[in-house]
C-alpha cells in the first residue's frame, strides 16, 4: 500500500514538474516574442545590403543597423511625420534609409509579431505575411534628396533643388549637411529605355509627404526617378551603423 502511494505521489510530482516546464518554456517564448519585436520596433535591427545600388557608400553584403526611431522633421505644421512612436531622431536631407512599401498593408497584431521576429532573424530578407506593391518588390536603402515642399529637377544624374520660399536652386551637395560621394558611369544596359535616361528629369514639385530617394549609384540604381517619390509613412527606419565587414565599421 505505501508503495503504490509512494509511486501516485512520485507520478503526480513528475506530472507538476513537467507542467510547470511548459509553463516556463510558453512563457520564456513570448518574452522572447516580446523583446524581440520591441526591440526591432522601438531600437534598432539588422539588415544584409543585397545589391550595389548604394556604391561607394555600401557594398552588396555589408550588414547595417536600422533604427527606427526617426521621424522627418516637418516643414509644415500638416506635413505628417514618418510613423514612429518615439520620434527621436529627425531625418534630414542626405541621410541613409531603409523605405519599405509594405507599411500601408493591414495585418492582425499576430502576423505582425510573427513578421517582426521573422524578419529580425533573417535580417529583413523574410517574413509570412507582407505583400508587394508597385513602388519596389522589397525593402531598399535609399538615399533621401528631396524633402516636402522641393523643387527638383535633375541633369547629369546630379539632382538640382530648389527648397520651398527659395528662389534659387542648388546641387544637392550644397543643400546637404551630409557629405556623401556618387557613382556615375554609362547607361546600365539593363535600364529600360520606356523608363527613359536616368540622368535627366524634367522638374517636379513634391507634395507634402513626399520624399524624393535616390541610389547613390545613379547607373545601377532604382530609385524615385523610376517609382516616384515615396510617402513618409514608406520610410521605415534610418541606418546608423554598419558592422560587418569588421574593417568597414563605420557611423552613418
Amino acid at each position: 500500500m505505501a508503495s503504490n502511494l509512494s509511486g501516485i505521489e512520485y507520478s503526480y510530482l513528475l506530472k507538476q514538474h513537467r507542467r510547470k516546464n511548459t509553463i516556463f518554456l510558453v512563457v520564456f517564448v513570448f518574452i522572447v516574442f516580446i523583446v524581440c519585436t520591441s526591440w526591432q520596433r522601438f531600437v534598432f535591427f539588422p539588415i544584409i545590403v543585397s545589391s550595389v545600388s548604394m556604391q561607394p557608400l555600401l557594398d552588396s553584403g555589408d550588414v547595417v543597423f536600422v533604427t527606427p526611431l526617426a521621424s522627418v522633421k516637418p516643414v509644415e505644421d500638416k506635413i505628417p511625420v514618418v510613423s514612429s512612436v518615439l520620434h527621436c531622431i529627425n531625418l534630414k536631407r542626405g541621410d541613409v534609409v531603409l523605405i519599405s512599401p509594405d507599411l500601408k498593408n493591414e495585418k492582425s497584431i499576430f502576423m505582425s509579431i510573427i513578421d517582426y521576429v521573422t524578419e529580425f532573424i533573417t535580417f529583413q530578407r523574410h517574413s509570412f505575411f507582407k505583400k508587394t506593391n508597385l513602388v519596389t518588390q522589397s525593402n531598399t536603402v535609399r538615399r533621401i534628396v528631396g524633402l516636402p515642399g522641393d523643387t527638383i529637377y535633375m541633369k547629369d544624374c546630379i539632382l538640382y533643388v530648389k527648397p520651398k520660399g527659395e528662389t534659387y536652386s542648388l546641387t544637392e551637395f550644397e543643400l546637404s549637411d551630409i557629405q556623401y560621394d556618387i557613382f556615375i558611369e554609362g547607361t546600365d544596359v539593363t535600364w529600360s529605355r520606356e523608363i527613359g535616361f536616368p540622368g535627366e528629369m524634367k522638374t517636379i514639385i513634391l507634395k507634402n509627404d513626399e520624399y524624393f530617394v535616390l541610389a547613390d549609384n545613379r547607373s545601377h540604381g532604382i530609385d524615385s526617378r523610376y517609382y516616384g517619390p515615396v510617402r513618409g509613412r514608406n520610410i521605415k527606419g534610418k541606418l546608423f551603423l554598419r558592422y560587418w565587414p569588421i574593417k568597414k565599421i563605420s557611423l552613418f
